[in-house]
Formats: C-alpha cells, sequence, structure tokens
C-alpha cells in the first residue's frame, strides 16, 4: 500500500515496475510517470473499492496524453511543489487537442 498522503497537496506519479507490462504499445511496455489529477480514496490509504484511486495524466512514450485511473498499489508517488506541479499539467493538458 502506498505511504500516506495529504489529499490537499500536489503529487507526481510513476508505475511501480512491476506495472510496466499493464502500458504495453507497439512492442514497448513502460512505465507510465505523470501527474495525480484527483484522488478517490481516504487519506490513511485505504483504497476504494472499485481499485479507482487516482485519476492520473501523463505523456506516453509517443507523445499522446492520456488520462487515466490508477490504484494505489500501483504507484510511487511523490510530493510536487506547486510551481512544477502546475508546469506539468499545463504541458500535459496542452496535448489534449479537441479534433473537429
Amino acid at each position: 500500500m502506498a505511504d500516506q498522503f495529504d489529499p490537499n497537496l500536489k503529487y507526481f506519479f510513476r508505475d511501480k515496475d512491476s506495472e510496466a507490462n499493464s502500458n504495453f504499445n507497439d512492442g514497448l511496455a513502460y512505465c507510465a510517470a505523470g501527474l495525480v489529477e484527483s484522488f478517490h480514496c481516504s487519506p490513511d490509504g485505504k483504497p476504494s473499492p472499485s481499485g479507482k484511486d487516482l485519476a492520473v495524466k501523463y505523456i506516453d512514450p509517443w507523445g499522446n496524453p492520456n488520462y487515466c485511473w490508477r490504484s494505489l498499489d500501483e504507484v510511487h508517488l511523490s510530493e510536487a511543489s506547486a510551481s512544477n506541479y502546475e508546469s506539468l499539467k499545463e504541458c500535459v493538458e496542452s496535448l489534449f487537442i479537441e479534433e473537429e
């Protein structure tokens, strides 16, 4: 289980090495890393019954933006400064282009 966290702070995430095969594309397995958009579990780390504890955003190795769910058991969390978090968030969100 992940360490305790404060949902009022900003966090980056990185998939645990054991989760690399869950991200598989074009013959490449990778560990995603990015930002935690929101928490859907208790601050003491008790997971959501659905297994969808974190809403995360990241850019895959091909430059595609991704928005998905992660379980606390699948990731490492690291606290981010507000300015670093906002910088990465702006970069990731700039890639979410709506096609007309």
